[in-house]
């Protein structure tokens, strides 16, 4: 009986989630895909939890995030009632000595872990139901056991908030970052720039992703994008000096999640103020001056066969 009714308020939530006006959705969103080449869905409630997720904390409940799952690099958690309520990705390394504090949590020997919670903590362990939060949830808390950091929904808010506007990138969204030491600017410093940086389509949120100035197992045969230097990360901003000031042989990852159908993410123009990327040396005239496009060309998937 008790499995027949949250399986009723389930299929109610996501009834009205489906139905409410332009976003077609209520909260974030109405998925979570994380790694942008390969766009692959996480489970939206536990029910849908497969055998291939590892049970984090011997399947306890950790307040503020829930109950835990970890397969590969991602991490996906529920409240105690079975409801998403937020990700987070492990990084294998050691974190630079200059990492912003309070948003990688040691894990262990060489392993950190980034969590954003997006559901009110109050549901996390409580075995209530959240109905006002849609499928994925109603907001984004970077590191909730930590530096409690919210990351604005509305774009409006993040410019209110001093986050810097970047350059808008076909299938992401328009990408805002927050220096720490020099908003609303960015500083030219990997380490005082905020380890994750959202997007926003038509002024409300659509994805984020998390950097790290470490290099990690990049796509297809891990879950992070990559590796970046300084250069090719500037691609995300409206200007070529985002990370002046950092080394031209230090590489980022980069791990993208969205939160609904990457296809509706359109982009009038790249960036506000018509500004244009240097072209990587051999790039032609034809290849995309944005990130991807010269990924593409580092990568040579973008070559002209003659």
């Amino acid at each position: 009986m008790r499995s027949l009714t949250f399986t009723i308020a389930l299929l109610l939530i996501i009834t009205c989630s489906f139905a409410l006006g332009a976003r077609d959705f209520r909260g974030i969103g109405d998925r979570l895909l994380h790694t942008f080449f390969s766009k692959t869905p996480v489970p939206l409630n536990e029910t849908s939890v497969t055998s291939d997720w590892e049970s984090l904390n011997g399947g306890g409940c950790v307040s503020g995030l829930g109950r835990g799952y970890l397969k590969e690099r991602i991490v996906i958690w529920f409240t105690s009632k079975g409801q998403f309520s937020g990700f987070g990705v492990q990084l294998h390394g050691n974190l630079p000595k200059n990492t912003i504090p309070g948003y990688w949590r040691q894990i262990g020997n060489e392993l950190y872990q980034l969590d954003i919670a997006t559901r009110d903590p109050s549901f996390s362990c409580s075995g209530k139901l959240d109905l006002q939060g849609g499928v994925v949830g109603d907001r984004v808390v970077v590191s909730p056991q930590g530096a409690k950091f919210e990351v604005p929904i509305l774009e409006k808010t993040a410019q209110q908030q001093n986050w810097t506007s970047g350059g808008c990138i076909e299938g992401m969204g328009r990408h805002w970052g927050y220096d720490f030491t020099s908003k609303p600017h960015l500083s030219g410093h990997a380490s005082s720039l905020m380890p994750v940086i959202p997007m926003y389509h038509e002024g409300f949120i659509s994805a984020v992703l998390v950097f790290t100035h470490e290099v990690q197992k990049v796509w297809p045969v891990g879950n992070w994008e990559g590796p970046f230097n300084p250069t090719l990360f500037c691609y995300n901003f409206c200007t070529d000096e985002c990370m002046k000031h950092e080394s031209t042989f230090s590489f980022y990852t980069t791990l993208h999640f969205l939160f609904h159908d990457a296809s509706e993410n359109k982009c009038d123009s790249r960036c506000p103020n018509g500004y244009k990327h240097k072209r990587l040396p051999g790039m032609s005239a034809d290849e995309e001056p944005t990130m991807c496009g010269a990924l593409k060309h580092q990568l040579g998937l973008d070559h002209k066969k003659h």
